[in-house]
């Protein structure tokens, strides 16, 4: 779902849209920036949100207009007014929507834009994300996206309207402050570990190398796509560049699952609902993890991984004189069977740990006891 709203700043009114799903409340945003004379309703912003709601329901994107762009009202295109609309939008979003994290994906001039932001107020973004972005935009401008006579008569004076499908007013003053601001001369290396570069080999605007060297200057993680032009025109390039993004910003369930269990690996299981300890079993080529899930310390949720992070089972493990294992795999059908609002946002085992503080772990058994695949009993 989509819906349009504005930010009353005094740098202006900024014309925003913002990507959301239905009955869910935002726990992380994206910040969209798009390129020279692009808009809100960018389709490359549009396809990154779908994608990205489809597998995480509290998430929004929210992408505005540039100043002088889209349905902007203003005529003029400056670098103050950019840093300004950027700035605003960063603060409504966070104010208004309080999310835990805030990520921002920028492609060409946006990019250029954000860098320059992060490099003169700091970084309020978990991690960013570029692609293609315009690190010497001066020479984009100017060689690139002016055509014809147009950078001859702005070099006499004269503003020229300039860009792709779209044309925005371009005034010496801009170039002025293009050239002043020059971001391959800034260091990025604090900030280098939240970036990810993306970049085209069949850039057509912005030169593939321009955007390499960036990256190695600064110690950046740079991946290249073969084949890919400015703007990822090819829906395969397209839709590799949005999986990159997302697994950068988010991770791939597996990657968090393998992370979290190597994190615990070795780790005493603390006495409380919600310890847990991991190790791995090189035997059955598995990772094994353990989570107590009352305070009597009888009840164990197992969950069994395999070597690439895909689950191979959970099991329910009560431990007395005869220990019993139960195991199972159907996690959405137990969620939904446990469901209590809010739940979207809980772990798995969470949910499990409430369940047996209301009642007891032997009516949590009785409860998943349809989902159990099978059972083991030791004396």
């Amino acid at each position: 779902m989509h819906k349009y709203f504005e930010i009353k700043a005094s740098s202006g009114n900024i014309r925003c849209k913002i990507y959301f799903s239905e009955n869910n409340a935002a726990e992380k945003a994206v910040i969209f920036c798009t390129g020279f004379a692009g808009h809100k309703d960018n389709n490359a912003a549009n396809g990154f949100a779908n994608k990205l709601l489809s597998k995480y329901k509290d998430m929004i994107v929210v992408v505005f207009n540039w100043p002088a762009h889209g349905d902007d009202v203003k005529k003029k295109l400056t670098l103050a007014d950019c840093d300004a609309y950027l700035d605003a939008v960063i603060n409504e979003v966070k104010a208004k929507y309080a999310v835990r994290e805030l990520y921002s994906y920028a492609t060409s001039f946006g990019g250029y834009l954000v860098l320059k932001y992060i490099s003169e107020h700091g970084n309020p973004f978990e991690k960013l994300a570029f692609r293609c972005p315009a690190v010497d935009m001066y020479d984009v401008l100017t060689h690139t996206i002016m055509k014809g006579g147009e950078y001859d008569s702005i070099m006499k004076g004269k503003n020229v309207e300039a860009g792709f499908d779209r044309k925005i007013l371009v005034t010496p003053a801009l170039l002025d402050d293009l050239k002043a601001n020059d971001i391959r001369q800034r260091e990025y290396l604090e900030y280098a570990d939240q970036i990810l570069i993306l970049h085209g080999t069949k850039d057509e605007v912005v030169p593939f190398n321009e955007g390499r060297e960036f990256a190695e200057n600064n110690m950046i993680e740079f991946s290249p796509v073969p084949g890919a032009d400015h703007r990822f025109q090819n829906p395969s390039h397209m839709s590799l560049a949005n999986k990159y993004v997302m697994e950068f910003f988010l991770g791939s369930k597996e990657k968090k699952m393998l992370d979290f269990m190597k994190k615990h690996e070795g780790c005493m299981l603390e006495n409380r609902p919600g310890g847990c300890s991991s190790y791995y079993d090189r035997s059955l080529h598995k990772w094994r993890m353990r989570i107590q899930l009352d305070e009597e310390r009888i009840w164990f949720l197992s969950i069994f991984v395999h070597e690439d992070g895909t689950l191979d089972k959970y099991s329910l493990d009560r431990e007395l004189a005869e220990d019993s294992h139960y195991e199972f795999s159907d996690e959405e059908g137990i969620r939904q069977k446990l469901y209590q609002p809010g739940d979207e946002k809980r772990t798995f085992a969470d949910i499990l740990i409430r369940y047996v503080a209301r009642t007891s772990g032997g009516d949590l058994l009785w409860a998943i006891y349809p989902f159990i695949t099978a059972q083991f009993h030791y004396d």
